[in-house]
């Protein structure tokens, strides 16, 4: 079990309440990331991934029917390699998102580049295009629609050439307004 702090505003006041979460599987994936520097170059890394137990793992109890039942689905915008992928490899979880059909993912990268951590170096040194249009790609058979910067609103027709729906938004969500109107938007997208 996790256990998670939720601030909820009551009586006018924050009070902290404890909430137990079921982690996404009963069993264990690991996620295990290799790293292999290449003959005298310091700077480049190749990236080897696998999620090891993950054709073992059954999703926790609930977790499928909380998906089948979600007014929609959102893919946050996280690390599609090491974030994501090692839940949807769970069996049952990808099929489950896929059939839903009110799923909207949001681009991790924004003009090519992650805001923090190593997405945009894992994807091209696995061969997948470093941008939201490669995110796109990997999600398009689970998603409706896909969230992207307006960084990259020149990339939108590229996406939508995939058969997801694009919206174009703020992605960067460097205060509370600024996510509060990327929440909004995502959501409306699969409304």
């Amino acid at each position: 079990m996790l256990e998670l702090l939720d601030l909820r505003e009551r009586r006018e006041r924050l009070e902290p309440r404890r909430l137990e979460i079921d982690p996404h599987v009963s069993d264990t994936v690991r996620d295990i990331v290799r790293r292999v520097r290449d003959e005298g170059d310091d700077a480049l890394l190749d990236l080897a991934l696998r999620f090891d137990g993950a054709d073992r793992a059954r999703p926790a109890p609930g977790v499928l029917e909380a998906l089948r039942s979600a007014d929609a689905i959102v893919i946050c915008p996280a690390n599609p390699i090491l974030s994501i992928a090692p839940i949807l490899a769970v069996p049952g979880i990808r099929d489950t998102v896929a059939a839903h059909g009110r799923v909207v993912g949001i681009s991790n990268l924004i003009a090519g580049a992650a805001v923090r951590g190593p997405a945009d170096r894992l994807l091209a040194d696995l061969g997948i295009e470093a941008s939201c249009v490669g995110v796109a790609r990997g999600y398009r058979d689970l998603c409706a629609a896909f969230v992207i910067d307006d960084q990259d609103a020149a990339r939108a027709s590229e996406v939508e050439a995939l058969g997801v729906r694009a919206v174009v938004t703020d992605t960067l969500m460097k205060d509370p307004e600024v996510a509060a109107s990327l929440a909004r938007e995502t959501l409306a997208a699969v409304a």
